[in-house]
Formats: C-alpha cells, structure tokens, sequence
C-alpha cells in the first residue's frame, strides 16, 4: 500500500503542569514545578511593595491540536498571593475527532489568594473543546477569576463554525460546593441566537469572586461600573457562600478585557483600599 494511503492514526497527546507556592520571607516562592511542553511556567515576578507574586504559563505549540490534552494542577500554600495568567490567547484548531480537552485543578489554602485571568479563547471552525477547571477553596482564602471566549476567527470569516464547546466551573469551600457552572455550546444544533442566550452578541465573559470581603457595598459598586461601559452587557448578582458573579455580553474581545480588568480595579480597591498593578506581559 502507498505511503500517502495509510489511514492516519490519532493520538491524545497529554501535557501536564504542576506548581507548588509556599510564604517564605513574607514573599510568595514558586518551589517546585513540574511541566511537560509544550506547557511551561515561563516566568515569575513579584508585584512592587507586595508579597503577590505574578506568574505567567506559557503554550509553545501554535495551539490545541487534534488529541490535545492539557492537565494543570496548582497549589497555593497558607497566606501566598498569586496572580495567574497565560501567555496569548488560548487557540483550538479543528479537532473533529478527538477533540481537545483541559483538566485543571487549583487548590488555595487557608488565607491565601488567587487572581486567575487567563487570556481569551479561541475555537476554530471544526474544532471540539471540552474542559473541567476546580477550585478548592480553604477558610479565608480568597478567589477571583474571569474567562472568555471569542466566537471564532472572526477575520478569517469564521463566527460560530466551532463543532462544540463544553466547559464546566467548580468552586469547593472546604470541601463543600458552592459554585457549578456550565456553558455547552453545539452552534449547529443549539438556538444561540435567542434573547435568552447571545442575541445579537458574539462574545461572552465572566468574572467571579469569592471572598470574605464580598459584601452588598461590593456588589453595588461593581453593577455602578458595569453600567458605565458602553458596548456592554452584564449583569451581576450573589452567590451562595460570599461570592459574586458577573455575566457579560459583548462584540469585541479587547471590550470584555476591559470590563474585566475594571472590574478587578474595583475589587482590589474594595478589598485592599488600592488599585490593582500594572500587567505587563
């Protein structure tokens, strides 16, 4: 049989990442790594005139491929300060057959805090995405975290051609569920076009935060600033256990960072009486 007549063997890929932070000194100390490519942490900093350490997970492929499959699990020590992000945006790339599929799992302990703002994603014509994100929240520790996702390759013509995308958000405090979140996405089959759903919309976001300090001053300044950005809509409201959630509808993905972005200014100014740093990439 010719060689170009083989039939093409599919394969899952795994990569896995694993980080461990600990309080050494006041400062918060990566000090111990584990990461297969093409995942890696690619650097680490600490904040100025802060314990809050700033760590950035870098893809050395051109994207999630076809079998792609991410494992990343965290753990952040007693008192550490984290805030996470990722290099670029997050790219899907048809993956019809295997899909592709991300595993995380991020365990805070007592007192800490974790910003997690990955960078947006991006699923492809004839891609398949599926990802479980868990957070173990202990007594005090504090989390915050937004996501969003593009519909497509909006430039090369492509908007809601992906084959489906199913994510799910788990959030434990102390063992106990306090948040469960799910978005499955079929555009071929699913009514998305509806008032109930995306309307006229092509982007959509959302930005949780579960802390000691949520309360109904914070929740109030957080709907007065959503309100102020045009091109928007949102909405905010309670959850169980001290949090708050944000659902936000746009057009733009650069308009949904922003929105983002304020709204962790009014959190850290809320809770910390101080704007929150500067993010240079």
């Amino acid at each position: 049989m010719a060689l170009n007549h083989l039939p093409y063997k599919y394969q899952v890929r795994k990569s896995i990442l694993n980080g461990e932070f600990c309080l050494r000194n006041g400062k918060t100390t990566l000090v111990d790594r584990f990461h297969q490519s093409p995942l890696k942490i690619s650097k680490t900093h600490p904040f100025e005139n802060s314990s809050q350490l700033y760590v950035c997970v870098m893809d050395c492929s051109p994207g999630m491929l076809d079998g792609d499959e991410y494992d990343i699990h965290m753990n952040f020590g007693e008192q550490t300060e984290v805030y996470l992000t990722n290099q670029a945006y997050t790219k899907i790339h048809p993956s019809q057959n295997l899909g592709v599929k991300i595993n995380q799992r991020y365990d805070v302990k007592i007192g800490a805090l974790l910003e997690y703002f990955p960078e947006p994603m991006v699923p492809f014509a004839k891609s398949c995405f599926q990802g479980e994100t868990t957070f173990q929240l202990e007594k005090d520790a504090s989390l915050v975290t937004a996501d969003i996702l593009t519909p497509g390759r909006i430039h090369l013509g492509e908007s809601f051609d992906y084959q489906s995308f199913n994510n799910t958000l788990k959030v434990y405090r102390d063992d106990k569920l306090i948040a469960w979140d799910r978005f499955h996405l079929n555009p071929s089959n699913h009514h998305f076009r509806t008032e109930g759903s995306f309307g006229e919309y092509t982007h959509m976001g959302s930005f949780w935060i579960f802390s000691k300090y949520v309360d109904d001053e914070l929740l109030k300044r957080i709907r007065d600033g959503i309100e102020e950005l045009p091109n928007i809509f949102a909405g905010a409201s309670f959850t169980s256990e001290q949090g708050i959630c944000v659902r936000i509808l746009g057009h733009k993905a650069w308009e949904l960072q922003q929105c983002t972005e304020n709204l962790w200014n009014i959190w850290r100014e809320h809770a910390y009486m101080g704007a929150a740093p500067l993010i240079r990439k």
